[in-house]
């Protein structure tokens, strides 16, 4: 990797930390309302990316010298680290679903049925000033 491309990696890196530490300040300071799990998922899923984009980093120069065994474990390593933040980013967006899914089902639940709408039609016509002495149809 020449110095531009180890420059562009540092400043992924950096831009990636800067990101995750804003969304652990938010969720501290209360502006974004999460689950427990979506928590626990977000924070594991950031750290885990930021590990991977270090692991790749420093790939060079950590496997110069070493065996070729030693080269597999690391990339097996890097290549965990990578499903377990895809699965970390399932993880939140199936809590994401939930949460929707409760949210649409509570508010199915208080909005108006057609029997209340027809209910309230026709008390509102009965009232009504052109209704007025007429008798029933």
């Amino acid at each position: 990797m020449g110095l531009k491309g180890g420059w562009f990696m540092v400043g992924a890196i950096v831009v990636v930390a800067l990101y995750f530490i804003r969304e652990v300040f938010r969720v501290m300071r209360g502006q974004v309302t999460l689950t427990p799990r979506q928590k626990v998922a977000r924070v594991l899923g950031g750290a885990l990316l930021l590990a991977v984009m270090l692991m790749i980093a420093w790939w060079p120069h950590l496997t110069v010298k070493t065996n070729p065994v030693a080269q597999l474990l690391f990339l097996f390593a890097c290549l965990l680290a990578l499903l377990l933040v895809i699965l970390m980013a399932i993880i939140d967006l199936g809590e994401t679903a939930r949460l929707y899914a409760k949210a649409r089902k509570q508010l199915g639940r208080e909005t108006l049925t057609p029997e209340d709408i027809e209910r309230l039609l026709r008390s509102e016509t009965r009232d009504h000033p052109d209704e007025v002495g007429k008798g029933p149809s």
